[in-house]
């Protein structure tokens, strides 16, 4: 599981609850927070010219890393980062409003109101056009 690395100390092993370098592990691991690949979800990706134990970085880690240090190359290679910005189609964006309540947030603070307005406005009119209505028959 990658974790946060904002939260980790440089060359902290959260699976093993220790400081250790990272020359010393026997498999590959992300240089930023310092976890494993997970295969399917996670793998491991090699986006810059580094190599040895500083090659390998999980794609979520990289895109955080990339946001927080506003910067689109390698601080240690100086490569830049080949990337590309896909947008999600609409189902997958809502997955992420998890057990719905931010758009119930979003109902009842915007959406709502708006309703409530129109709808009073709607019978106003409504009333208005009827009292209208009815002074001119007498």
């Amino acid at each position: 599981m990658c974790h946060d690395a904002s939260s980790l100390p440089p060359a902290f092993c959260v699976q093993h609850g220790s400081h250790m370098s990272l020359a010393s592990l026997p498999v590959d691991v992300c240089r930023i927070c310092h976890c494993e690949a997970e295969p399917g979800s996670a793998p491991l990706i090699s986006p810059c010219a580094c190599s040895g134990t500083l090659r390998y970085v999980h794609q979520s880690c990289l895109q955080q890393w990339i946001k927080s240090a506003n910067t689109k190359s390698c601080e240690l290679c100086k490569l830049n980062f080949q990337m590309t910005t896909t947008v999600k189609p609409f189902r997958k964006v809502s997955r992420h409003w998890g057990n719905g309540v931010e758009f119930k947030v979003i109902f009842v603070l915007v959406i709502l109101p708006d309703i409530l307005l129109n709808a009073s406005i709607l019978i106003r009119d409504a009333e208005q056009s009827l009292i209208f209505q009815s002074s001119k028959r007498y």
